[in-house]
């Protein structure tokens, strides 16, 4: 009898067909031969009876991108659960085959009849959702049950804008249920490193340095839940804000001081320099500003620039008082047409 056997790794959904699954794009086998999904009713979760159902999480990272301004961040990725289901095990020997596994693409309508956990981001900032049409249920013929979802979030990150553009900035994803509660849902990571960030991209001016899951619970009224946590610790690249702020405000103090070195009695050159050096940093100051996130205290990159433009300003003072001293020390010498008339009486 095993002799006869085919193996297959697993049997794919017949999109043309709802009721049959296809192996090997050849035979067609009847769901219900297979799974008794009739016997199961998707608003009951697994071992309601015997306690929590517990859910193995895991998360892909694919891209990861943080709004400084808003104080956001832009999460997408692959949220992976799996669970255990004694009602959707099977024969691994139906139909003449060993079976593996049976997988449903989203177009599946056979998704919408298994339970599925409710795990979304607990803190939203703007649209939070699976990506329409991409998520992928495998069943196993132990009654494991596995769901992938193409997810993109947008959550809340409080950033610490003291030492801006310094510093290393900490945001916290969190995950947890919409009505379960710890009696009822009992998610946990799958293992140590549940969280993959292997071929993840960053955005350009972020370095991730590391990525650390939390697990606890959480208290709302009248009832608990288990939340997830990611912590994204993130440092800001300072390589922007050095080409496009920090030089050029050296560079017009720098002028500003050149100053000093031109004519004393070309006073026109002189302010025009530093009058430059002033307008200059002050476009400078108001464009990095447009790209620096509001914030209620002082930040370090609000004191640098005013630190510059302070000591444009007080170039200008001084070119001002060198002129007045200059010219107040010629003010009351005799001209050399007054010494040459002048001759005084020598007595005879």
């Amino acid at each position: 009898m095993t002799a006869s056997l085919t193996h297959v790794n697993a049997l794919f959904y017949n999109a043309r067909c709802p009721h049959k699954i296809v192996v090997e794009g050849a035979l067609s086998i009847g769901v219900d031969e297979i799974l008794n999904l009739g016997a199961i009713d998707a608003a009951i979760r697994p071992n309601l009876r015997t306690g929590p159902t517990v859910v193995n999480v895991s998360f892909t990272l694919h891209t990861l991108d943080i709004d400084p301004g808003k104080k956001i961040a832009m999460v997408s990725g692959d949220l992976m659960q799996e669970w255990y289901e004694e009602n959707l095990q099977f024969n691994a020997h139906s139909g003449g085959l060993l079976l593996n596994d049976i997988q449903f693409p989203s177009s599946s309508p056979q998704q919408a009849k298994v339970w599925r956990p409710d795990l979304f981001v607990a803190e939203s900032a703007g649209p939070v959702s699976a990506v329409p049409n991409h998520s992928f249920l495998r069943i196993y013929h132990d009654g494991v049950v596995h769901w992938v979802q193409r997810v993109y979030y947008v959550f809340p990150c409080e950033l610490d804008l003291t030492g801006y553009p310094l510093g290393q900035q900490v945001c916290q994803l969190r995950l947890q249920s919409i009505g379960h509660d710890t009696n009822e849902l009992e998610p946990r990571w799958k293992n140590d490193r549940a969280v993959h960030t292997d071929n993840a991209v960053i955005s350009h001016n972020l370095y991730l340095h590391h990525i650390q899951q939390l697990r606890e619970i959480v208290a709302i009224p009248n009832r608990n839940k288990v939340q997830l946590q990611m912590q994204f610790d993130i440092e800001i690249s300072q390589g922007w804000t050095i080409k496009h702020t920090i030089v050029p405000m050296i560079a017009c103090v720098l002028t500003a001081y050149l100053s000093f070195f031109i004519n004393i009695r070309a006073i026109g050159a002189r302010m025009t320099c530093v009058m430059l050096a002033m307008v200059t940093a002050a476009i400078f100051h108001e464009n990095t500003y447009r790209q620096v996130p509001a914030a209620s205290y002082t930040m370090a990159l609000e004191v640098f620039t005013g630190t510059c433009l302070a000591f444009i300003f007080f170039a200008a003072v001084e070119s001002v008082i060198v002129d007045l001293l200059a010219h107040k020390s010629t003010k009351y010498a005799p001209t050399n047409s007054i010494r040459a008339n002048y001759s005084p009486d020598i007595p005879m």
